[in-house]
């Protein structure tokens, strides 16, 4: 099923993104795809380059997303910057990498992820006891933030493919939410003792 929605910069700040999603199931998996427009006047750097590990080496996680349940019956899955718990002391924030998309252009992207699928957060191990949840709703959110004064986009290799980290101090958000709801069924395992599914920065 496949869906598509605008998402402005806010006042006086141009037309924004326009995000078109497509979930399905196949072979015991949930694959999304989807497609982020850079449609305004700004340069945009889309967050959404998942990072993982092969071993000790890091690596782009090409399937990979955060997933968690917004009760009463909907999958949230993100690609985006997260926000530390409030009960949590990190000494670094894991941050997906960046893809720097010109006005008029486009990323795409591709998310899969093995059914049931478990809720998951970088600050938190598997949940142990999980519970079963049927979801009818899929809402997806990828973080984005257009280019700033003092914003310093460092190239990096990771793992044979050149991304960029957001590194410097700039006035705007830390990212911007591109949203888009597809109604497809699918099974979470959710955690059942304590766990943070308040929603990404922005």
């Amino acid at each position: 099923m496949a869906a598509a929605m605008t998402t402005p910069l806010g006042a006086g700040g141009g037309p924004g993104v326009a995000l078109t999603a497509q979930a399905t199931k196949q072979a015991g998996r949930l694959v999304i795809t989807y497609r982020l427009e850079n449609q305004g006047p700004p340069v945009i750097y889309v967050r959404d380059l998942m990072a993982g590990y092969a071993g000790a080496e890091q690596k782009i996680d090409a399937d990979g997303a955060y997933v968690f349940w917004e009760q009463p019956a909907t999958a949230r899955i993100v690609r985006g910057v997260l926000n530390v718990p409030s009960d949590m002391d990190v000494a670094k924030r894991p941050v997906p990498f960046a893809r720097k998309v010109a006005p008029g252009e486009a990323v795409e992207g591709r998310i899969s992820l093995a059914m049931p699928i478990p809720e998951h957060s970088p600050f938190y191990p598997p949940p142990q006891k999980p519970r079963l949840v049927q979801c009818s709703k899929i809402r997806l959110l990828i973080g984005w933030v257009e280019e700033q004064e003092g914003m310093l986009p460092t190239p990096r290799d990771v793992g044979g493919t050149e991304v960029l980290v957001l590194k410097g101090s700039w006035k705007g958000p830390i990212q911007r939410l591109a949203e888009r709801a597809v109604g497809l069924p699918v099974d979470l395992q959710t955690y059942t003792d304590a766990f943070d599914r308040s929603l990404p920065s922005r």
